[in-house]
């Protein structure tokens, strides 16, 4: 079997949408991904800044805590100053106040805070017996934040512990959101990568796949339309081999029938009447059907279609409809370079939808065109008869146009019946401009 012209195209068309999808499901994913990845690593940034938080607390600033700070001895606080200050010079934290239960700032970066008294936020008083942690983002707006000095909003996290004395304090920490921020876009990056390199990994995974699926289906095609291209070789043969035998055979053998009839009628004696009235009317009988095969004949294989011109075809067609009274205008388009196959097919359409006109429209008038229209051949029959109820799928009704309907979706066409614009019913089929020749298909 040879290869179709059109099998690169059937590839790329199943290709293209699958690679245009995947590529839309890999950014869609991948926006997905990055707001749940930047929510996952926001939060276990701000997890991780509470957990620094409450090491630092229990750690450093909680042990250095005593009763010569809480009195205000100058020597301990400045020991406390001295470490706690560090950790704000190096940037990991932003302010410390570390809190007396009821609800005295023992000790600050803002000196001026130092010794005052506010009300303890919620949550918080719970903390000098569970030492517990809350950790959350603060807007700065509280009372005891007011000499902070910060307008951007920070992590402030309360962690409960004890001092050098085992007496309850609250150490309070800010934590600068950029901090926090460099370190969620810092898990990001890693969490992005890989979710994103997933998804292309199993993309390029599925690819050959669907590389090879579309080479199966466009190979089914491809015998599919071998397939056709014999039966449509099969038929034409076929009405070939039944036209030269009717024309051979049994019209030769009527026709000579015919014309020795009229001599035997003459060799009968003068009494025998009768007998020559009968051989007349056989005789008729006899030229009656020699003319109704030769009509049957020039159905099955015009000697004009034989050469590919299908308007003399029709033409003929046409006459023999108007001989029933029926008014028919034509309108084929002179042949190009379209193929015999083309043509018969186009010739088919027409018969067909001529017969049916004839047998069910009960029409005074029809027209009938066919021409190509850019790379398909569009063949129309109209009609001013009874009309059909609906648009319909042509096939759905008569086996001629059935069978008809069938065959050129098969080769990638299609038949409607549907309502003419003023009244009668109008038969469009089209179908592919290219097909092969059933001689050529025949000896693949």
């Amino acid at each position: 079997m040879g290869t179709r012209s059109g099998s690169s195209s059937v590839v790329r068309r199943a290709l293209i949408p699958f690679v245009v999808w995947s590529l839309l499901t890999v950014v869609l994913v991948g926006l997905v991904s990055v707001y749940v990845a930047r929510d996952v690593a926001g939060k276990a940034a701000l997890r991780d800044a509470v957990r620094r938080g409450e090491t630092f607390a229990h750690v450093v600033a909680g042990p250095l805590v005593n009763a010569g700070v809480r009195s205000g001895d100058p020597v301990p606080t400045a020991a406390l100053a001295f470490v706690l200050a560090s950790r704000l010079r190096d940037g990991s934290v932003t302010h410390i106040k570390v809190w007396a239960q009821d609800g005295t700032v023992l000790w600050c970066d803002e000196q001026a805070l130092v010794g005052k008294r506010f009300a303890l936020e919620a949550g918080v008083p719970a903390l000098f017996v569970t030492e517990g942690v809350i950790g959350g983002v603060s807007h700065m707006d509280h009372d005891e934040n007011i000499l902070d000095g910060s307008a951007s909003d920070l992590l402030e996290v309360y962690v409960g512990a004890t001092d050098h004395d085992g007496v309850p304090v609250v150490v309070e920490t800010y934590w600068s959101m950029e901090r926090i921020d460099d370190t969620s876009w810092a898990l990001l990056r890693d969490l992005v990568p890989l979710t994103l390199g997933s998804l292309v990994l199993v993309l390029l995974a599925i690819l050959p796949l669907a590389l090879s699926l579309a080479r199966r289906v466009d190979r089914g095609l491809a015998e599919r339309e071998t397939m056709m291209h014999h039966a449509l070789s099969a038929s034409e043969l076929e009405r070939h081999r039944i036209a030269a035998q009717l024309h051979d055979g049994v019209i030769q053998d009527l026709s000579g029938i015919g014309f020795a009839l009229p001599s035997l009628a003459s060799s009968l004696p003068p009494e025998a009447e009768a007998a020559r009235q009968l051989l007349g009317q056989t005789r008729e009988v006899v030229l009656r059907d020699v003319a109704a095969l030769r009509s049957m004949l020039t159905d099955l294989y015009p000697g004009s279609l034989a050469e590919g011109q299908l308007g003399d075809a029709v033409i003929e067609l046409a006459q023999r409809a108007q001989r029933s009274g029926l008014q028919v205008g034509v309108q084929v388009a002179p042949s190009t370079h379209e193929s015999l196959t083309v043509t018969r097919m186009a010739y088919r359409i027409i018969r067909e939808g001529v017969q049916n006109v004839l047998k069910h429209a009960g029409a005074t008038r029809m027209d009938i065109s066919a021409g190509r229209e850019g790379a398909s051949y569009v063949v129309t029959i109209g009609d001013d008869g009874r009309g059909i109820d609906a648009v319909r799928p042509a096939g759905t009704g008569h086996l001629g146009l059935a069978l008809l309907g069938q065959t050129l979706r098969d080769i990638g066409g299609d038949l409607v019946l549907e309502k003419n614009t003023t009244r009668g019913t109008r038969l469009a089929a089209r179908f592919p401009i290219d097909l092969v020749d059933p001689s050529l298909a025949a000896g693949r």
